[in-house]
This record gives structure tokens, C-alpha cells and sequence, in this order.
């Protein structure tokens, strides 16, 4: 199997395998975008594995990087900090993560 140097970063003539879906260097989420990129062929990764190839994906797991429906999605609220002197100031709204059903379980196993 050949290796790309790039890294996912391929887009250009310098590397010959730069169009194809199954290229070493693509992220799971590119290979579920599909060849441009296109959020019409968004596939829910979770509905794939089940056989169940006609679920449209609504977003990307901020964890995994895998795409994601609505029946596996959830939505989570997540406070935003930055930087402020030598402590940190958090925002008065909560910003939204998606991650994925697996991912979430994973993060709210005891």
C-alpha cells in the first residue's frame, strides 16, 4: 500500500493518490463527505455499520472526527474558556459540541 507524505493534506499534483477516497492519509470524515467534500453525501458512519446506508449525517463527532445522524448524535453544551492573566474568564454562553452516540458513552462512563 503506498504511504502518502502529505498527510491528508493532499490536494494538489504532488501526490498521485490525491482523488482517491480510500487514500492513507484521509481522515474517516473526508472518506464519509465523499469525493469533493460535499455535505450531500454526509453517510452517518454508526447507520453504515448497520447496514442502513440511506441515513443522511448532520454533523461530525468533535472527538472521533466520524460522521454522525440524528438518532446517533448527541448534542452537548460545553462552557468556553480563554485565557485571561494568569487565570481564565469563562463565557456566559454555553457553546454546542456534537459527538457521536459511542463517543459519548465513552466520555460519560464511571
Amino acid at each position: 500500500m503506498a504511504h502518502c507524505h502529505r498527510r491528508g493534506f493532499c490536494r494538489g499534483p504532488a501526490c498521485s493518490l490525491s482523488g482517491a477516497l480510500d487514500h492513507p492519509g484521509r481522515t474517516p470524515w473526508l472518506s464519509a463527505l465523499g469525493r469533493r467534500g460535499s455535505p450531500a453525501g454526509l453517510r452517518c458512519y454508526d447507520c453504515l455499520q448497520e447496514a442502513r446506508s440511506d441515513i443522511i449525517g448532520i454533523g461530525v463527532c468533535s472527538r472521533c472526527g466520524l460522521a454522525t445522524c440524528e438518532n446517533h448524535a448527541r448534542v452537548r453544551q460545553v462552557m468556553v474558556t480563554r485565557q485571561v492573566g494568569v487565570g481564565a474568564a469563562s463565557g456566559r454562553v454555553p457553546a454546542r459540541r456534537v459527538v457521536c452516540h459511542t463517543c459519548d458513552l465513552a466520555e460519560t462512563a464511571h
